[in-house]
């Protein structure tokens, strides 16, 4: 089984800017797991490109848990292995100190944190 998995083609997400601090490709995730270096075949501009190619039986892509736990849960998508990197970077729920309490940022928060942290 993990054979099939190293005969997948690499479908890379190329982090805009708002992603690169966070984002990890896969010279990073080679490098960090003593992989031989291989190159993309595909390379996404979006994220949901990526993770869609993937679904799409093209090859393999890196993802963050959070944008593809539903895809694995349905069976669109397989988890290869246990293996994970920890990210410096996370993102956060950030408001102006006098907005906090407003009822539509409550409401907001609340579906956010029902889609993120169910």
């Amino acid at each position: 089984m993990i054979n099939q998995h190293n005969a997948l083609k690499l479908i890379q997400y190329a982090a805009g800017m708002e992603d690169k601090p966070g984002g990890l490709s896969w010279q990073q995730w080679q490098k960090h797991f003593n992989l031989p270096m291989q190159s993309p075949c595909l390379v996404f501009d979006e994220v949901g490109l990526a993770l869609s190619a993937a679904q799409q039986a093209q090859g393999k892509t890196l993802a963050w848990h959070q944008l593809a736990k539903h895809a694995i849960s349905q069976n669109q998508l397989d988890r290869i292995g246990t293996e994970q990197i920890t990210l410096p970077f996370s993102y956060y729920f950030v408001t102006h100190k006098d907005y906090s309490e407003r009822d539509e940022l409550k409401l907001l928060f609340t579906w956010l944190e029902q889609l993120f942290c169910p």
